[in-house]
This record gives C-alpha cells, structure tokens and sequence, in this order.
C-alpha cells in the first residue's frame, strides 16, 4: 500500500502513536514537503501536541540506503550544536518497524526527527519578502554563527542551499527559546565530517549557489569541510542586501543569482556588491567579492571572518530602504569648500542626472552657493558635447554672474521652481548677451555721471569767471551766451544717455524675444518627444499583454496535458498497486502459514530435545555419584552439544542453564563435581 496520508491519519512508528499534521494554507490536505532526496511529512504524537511535533521524511527508492541507520547514529552528537538539531534521527528498519514497512514499503529507511517550524530562505526570495536592515542582520549573524560553530567541529553541511536553510525565528515572537537558534538547517544527509563515510551520492551544489566552474572544485570532490565556504558567502550576501529594494526587485528567482551568471561579472553581481558596501561598509563587500572571485573554495572566507564582520555592523534600529534613492544618499560628506556652508552636505553615489536634480532643489530653496557646488560636480562628470553638458554650462554660468553682480550681503529673493527650470533650459550665449548687456547699462551709467560731473564742473567755472569780471568793468550781457552754450551741452549729453538707455532697452527685447522664441521651439521638440516616447510605451505595453495572454494561454494548455497525464499515470498506478497489494498480502498469508507450520515443528523438535537434555544430566550425574568420571564426562559432551544447537531458547529455561553451567565446570575441573540440579 502506498503512503498516501490525509491530516487526522494516524500511524504507530517505534510503539509511539502519532497523527499526520495538515498544511496550514491548504486545509484538508496533509502537511507535506518534497525536496531533492524524499518528501517529508509533519507527525503530531499523540503525546506532547505541536511542540513535539516530528518530521518523518520518506527517501526516493534511489536514496533508501541501509548505511543511514549507521550514518544517523554517528551524527546524533551534532543535535546539540546551534542550527543542528534534525541531526537527532531515527531510522525505521525491518528489526524496529517491520509490520510498518510491511504495510508500507516506501517507509524502509525512512528517517524521523524533530520537526522545524519556519519558512525557509528560498520562501522569502521567492515571495519577495523585502526585510528590515535589522532582520538582514540578525538572519545574516544567524547563519554565520551556525557555520562558524560548525567549521570548529570540522563539519559542512554540503548542499547549503535557500531552501536547507530554515529561518524559525522570523517574524515569530514566540520562537524566543532558551538555547534556540535563529537559523536551522536541513537536509543532512550530505553532512560532512571525520567521523562519518562518504554518501554513495555526491551534489555538485543547488542553482545560484553552486561554483561557476568546475575547476574550482577542491580535489577532494564535494564532500569536505570547505564545501559550504562559497554556497555560504552568497547566501549571507542575499540575506544583508535583501533590506535593498533595488536588490529585491532584480533577483532571478528562487535565488538572486541566476546559474548561468555564477563567479562572473554580471550586472546582478555589481548590484550586489554596491548594496553591500552601500548599507554595511567596505569589510561586507569585500568578503563578498573575495568569496566570488576565489579559485578554490579553500580561499572563500570561513564563516568566522563574516561573524566577526557581520557583528560589527549592527543596526540602530529596524528600519527599511524604501527607495534607490535613499540608498544612494545615506551616505554624505561636508561641503567645506563653501566659506560660510560648511553645515551643508553634499550627497554621494548619486548619478549625474539625481545630483542635478538635488542642486536644483538646493536653487529653489536659495542656496545659490551649494547649487552652484552641485552643477560643478555634475558638469565634471558629464560627457562633453551632449544636451546635458550644454544645459549644465548654462546653469554654471548663469549663477556665476549672479554672484559676480550682486554684493555678498544682499538678499537674494527666492525665485519659483518654475523659473529655475526654465533657466537650466537656456542656452549659452543667452546667458552671455545677458552679463554684457547689464554690463553695457552699467558702463554707460558711469559715463553718463561721469560727464554730468564734468560738465557741471565747467558750468561753476565759467559763471565765476565773469561775475568777477563783472564786479571789475564788464557789461553784465557777455554772461548769457555762455550759460547758453553750457546748457545745450549738457542737453546733448544727457540726450545721447538716453540713446544708449533706448538701444540697451531694445537689444535686451530684441535679446528677451530671441529667447521666448528658442523656449518656445525647445518646447515643441519636448512635447513631440514625449508624444512619440508615450506611443512607443504603449506600443511596447500593448505587446507585452499579448504576450502575457500568450504565455498563459500556453502554459494552460500545458496544465490541461499535464492533468490528463498525471490522471492517466495515478489510474495505472493506482492498478498496479491494487494488483501488487493483492499478490503481496497473498504471499503474507501464505507466508504464515508456512511460519505457523515450521513453529509448530520446531516447538515439537525443542520439547524431544529438552527430554533428551534432562536425560543426559541425569546419566551424568549418577555416573559421578558412583565414580565413573569418564562416563559423566561423555554424558556432560552430549548434553553440551544439544545444548549448543539453540542456546539462544534453553538458555531461558533456568534449570537447563544452570545444568548447561555446572557441565562446564565439572568438564573443565573435576574436583568442581555436579550438583544435584
């Protein structure tokens, strides 16, 4: 019969009574997880409730190997090592559970442990569970402190992987048991250590954790005590950076990396190592990237070097990162090449176009000087030629000769965000034919005072001159044609300022209409981008529905063969089983019967000899009595060899076992002599 068990069945393993547990999100069907080796179900004694609750794991006919009865009882010592406790196993055999794997043969072998409630890592990766940096880091110590205990007892697990990698205390306030570990491994069964065999079956590693190349491999195979050192690294680091949204969102699947990108320089692989240094400092990073690059697993980081860096590093607090952006600009330097703003700070690891983006906000809220700061450094680093590089010149020299104008000690008023961006738009020379505009007005103002100054000068001169020749002889007339004179020229001075004024006004129109007009263009080409940018993107979304309704469609069709296969397959299954359940119990009756008959003859055949025994003593013992030694002895012999034949049954019958003694005295030194027994 096959084991095919519904939640409330109940089964006896070991004489201990116990019911299948049932699965949590799917009531009615029993608790069961199948993984490389076996599936595993989840036994409630009857006894004890959930807290005692057992994982029975059932192998695949290829790993039901009698050597795991040896194997368990040589890790039952691992048990009380943190992270280890599936290594407390019992295995069911013929000698313990035989009616049970008479009634169900897959049972042969199978293993019975404790049973580790929790999700697993590959639970969190795959259902994207974004985690706090504090859960990052206690999930991350976890598993180094696991290791690191493991490797000081020369032990590896050997098949780390996301889903042997069980996580019982997150999320789980009432996990907190004294000496519980926060991280649990399964899947034992390739756990290495000095004192146990090799498994017949050796696994190369699990996809996204196992070396990328081949040469890489220890020359011992698989099976060592550094086997775990890079599976081990990449999981660490999936676990810290997982607080990443960034990371979060570019994993490949049941694991971050996906096989084919293993120990190469992908994009997934840049990502990772920016998180890290990013969130937990150049020590995480560069164990990751130690562990990545090595070419033998020997020089992979040991699990004590991440514990050590990992606790270093702990968090203030359970906080998440919420945003590209606030990963990229947690981390700030002073601004203190800016007289008078050294309690400004200017962010790092922004890309040129986020810097632009924060220097305009620092315009917008009027520090001039820290924008100005902002538009330098991402003006460095923009490639020259390009629209952006012309925008940003713009913007530089726009807020250069605003500084230069104006006095350090004005007021700048704060001007809307609105004409901040319309100002980053402008062009070069706009900004140019702006500065020698005002400095035209400025230097046509100086001329125009500074010949006012004069003329007035003349104008003094000329009428002191003559009011003293007036008060010595001269006709007081000779002094109005030269105030006349004196006044046109200051007319024709101040006529020419107001020329230069006007035409300064009109190039300045003339300069303002210009650039409405380039605005105005420069819009139009934005607006017919975008239009042709949103119909490119709704082309692509149109595309890509069709396809999501394709591969659906596919994948239906799909299941609906993969249904009637599977029906298919449990119907002859099902027969065949019927078919061998029928000749089975037909070979137990007969069985039976032939064991009935053969206790029956053998029951009659111990009874002729127990007769026979009492006999030969009793001849012993006379022979004895009357000084025959020789003859005792004979009979002692024949009584020893009746003996012999089943000792294990006479041994249990008092008086036969201390006749059977007091021969082999009496054979072994005469003077012993015999009881009378």
């Amino acid at each position: 019969m096959s084991f095919q068990p519904n939640p409330g069945d109940e089964i006896y393993i070991s004489q201990t009574k116990y019911r299948v547990g049932q699965h949590p999100a799917a009531p009615g069907m029993a608790y069961a997880q199948a993984g490389r080796q076996g599936t595993v179900y989840k036994l409630i004694p009857e006894h004890g409730g959930e807290n005692a609750a057992k994982a029975l794991k059932i192998f695949y006919p290829k790993y039901r190997n009698p050597a795991l009865v040896y194997q368990s009882e040589r890790m039952e010592i691992f048990s009380s090592l943190p992270g280890l406790q599936v290594c407390s196993r019992l295995v069911i055999t013929p000698e313990t559970n035989g009616t049970l794997i008479a009634q169900y043969p897959e049972m042969l072998y199978a293993v019975l442990m404790p049973w580790v409630n929790g999700s697993t890592w590959m639970d969190v990766l795959a259902h994207r569970e974004q985690l706090t940096l504090t859960e990052s880091w206690e999930m991350a110590k976890g598993l180094a402190a696991v290791g690191s205990s493991m490797e000081q007892k020369g032990l590896a697990h050997c098949d780390l992987s996301s889903p042997n990698v069980l996580l019982p205390a997150w999320r789980s306030p009432n996990h907190k048991a004294v000496g519980s570990s926060s991280v649990e491994l399964v899947d034992v069964e390739q756990l290495y250590s000095p004192r146990l065999d090799p498994p017949d079956i050796h696994f190369t590693g699990s996809p996204g954790y196992a070396l990328g190349q081949p040469v890489h491999r220890s020359s011992g195979g698989p099976w060592h005590a550094y086997a775990d050192r890079f599976s081990g690294a990449v999981i660490l680091a999936e676990m810290l950076a997982w607080s990443d949204p960034r990371i979060v969102a570019e994993a490949w699947g049941e694991s971050y990396f996906a096989p084919e990108e293993m120990q190469t320089n992908s994009a997934r692989f840049e990502l990772m190592t920016e998180s890290l240094e990013a969130n937990w400092g150049k020590s995480a990073a560069e164990l990751f990237v130690r562990a990545w690059h090595s070419d033998d697993v020997r020089n992979c980081p040991t699990f004590g070097e991440w514990l050590v860096a990992i606790s270093m590093l702990a968090p203030e607090g359970p906080k998440t990162v919420s945003s590209p952006e606030q990963v990229k600009s947690s981390p700030m330097i002073p601004n203190t090449s800016i007289e008078g703003h050294q309690d400004y700070e200017i962010p790092v690891f922004l890309s040129v176009h986020e810097l632009v983006e924060w220097a305009r906000k620092q315009e917008e809220s009027g520090n001039k000087e820290l924008a100005l700061e902002g538009y330098r450094k991402a003006l460095a680093e923009s490639p020259e030629g390009g629209d952006l590089y012309t925008e940003l010149s713009a913007a530089v020299q726009g807020l250069t000769a605003v500084q230069v104008l104006m006095p350090p000690s004005a007021a700048e008023p704060k001007v809307q965000p609105s004409t901040r961006a319309d100002a980053r738009q402008r062009k070069p020379w706009l900004y140019t034919g702006a500065a020698l505009l005002i400095l035209l007005i400025g230097s046509l103002a100086v001329y125009g005072m500074s010949d006012t100054s004069k003329s007035g000068n003349s104008v003094y001169t000329n009428q002191d001159e003559p009011v003293k020749q007036s008060a010595a002889a001269a006709p007081p007339k000779t002094t109005t044609p030269v105030r006349s004179t004196v006044q046109a020229s200051a007319a024709s001075k101040d006529q020419q300022i107001r020329q230069a004024k006007a035409e300064a006004a009109a190039k300045a129109a003339q300069l303002e209409e210009e650039r409405k007009r380039q605005e105005a263009a420069q819009q139009k080409k934005d607006k017919l981008r975008a239009e042709a940018e949103a119909k490119k993107k709704a082309e692509l979304e149109r595309q890509q529905a069709a396809q999501v309704k394709y591969d659906r469609q596919l994948q239906y069709e799909k299941y609906l063969m993969w249904k009637q296969e599977r029906e298919e397959r449990l119907a002859r299954e099902a027969a065949e089983q019927k078919k061998a359940d029928a000749a089975r119990k037909a070979k137990l009756e007969q069985q039976k019967r032939v064991n009935e008959q053969k206790a029956r003859v053998l029951a009659a055949r111990r009874e002729q000899q127990v007769i026979k025994l009492n006999a030969s003593f009793n001849q012993a013992y006379n022979a004895f009595k009357t000084g025959r030694n020789d003859t005792a002895k004979a009979y002692a012999w024949q009584f020893l060899d009746i003996y012999s034949q089943d000792s294990g049954y006479f041994s249990k019958k008092a008086t036969l076992a201390k006749r059977a003694a007091s021969l082999k005295k009496f054979l072994a030194k005469n003077s012993a002599g015999l009881p009378d027994i």
